[in-house]
């Protein structure tokens, strides 16, 4: 092979060897992160189907960052129900001229529990979740702790 201008070592032969393993497997690869990179809904396309695959689990949120700090804290917070508002739909059908295609998704909340820990203030909230990037969810809390010390949150989605 000398004559033709190319030079072969068993060296070349095994890097070629390695490079060649390395792009097959690049589709495995790929197939992993397809997942974070799929596309997320906006926060104005979820619904409360959207978040009911999920209930009873831990979600992580951040704080709002603190004045004059450059981090914030997450807590983590369980998914204790989502629920529907019915009745807000029903009082819109009463007056369609004044409500008719205004609206572009059922009302829903979502209620979070958090157990111990620090309480969280009111405000937005960034949530942290793979299928919900970029979320901020403005949570108030609306409870009183429990005697188990539990504190209620909800976020609104009209």
């Amino acid at each position: 092979m000398a004559e033709n201008g190319i030079h072969v070592t068993r060296r070349s032969l095994l890097q070629i060897g390695g490079f060649a393993a390395a792009l097959s497997s690049i589709p495995s690869a790929w197939r992993h992160l397809t997942v974070w990179t799929r596309a997320k809904p906006q926060l104005a396309e979820l619904t409360a189907e959207s978040f009911q695959p999920y209930e009873g689990q831990d979600f992580v949120l951040a704080r709002p960052v603190a004045a004059g700090a450059i981090f914030s804290r997450s807590v983590e917070l369980r998914l204790a129900k989502v629920a529907v508002h019915g009745r807000v739909a029903q009082i819109e059908s009463r007056n369609p001229a004044r409500y008719l295609g205004k609206r572009t998704r059922q009302s829903f909340s979502l209620h979070f529990e958090l157990q111990g820990g620090e309480p969280l203030g009111d405000g937005l909230h960034r949530l942290i979740h793979r299928d919900f990037v970029g979320c901020q969810l403005f949570l108030s809390q609306v409870s009183k702790p429990r005697p188990d010390g539990t504190l209620l949150y909800e976020a609104v989605f009209g």
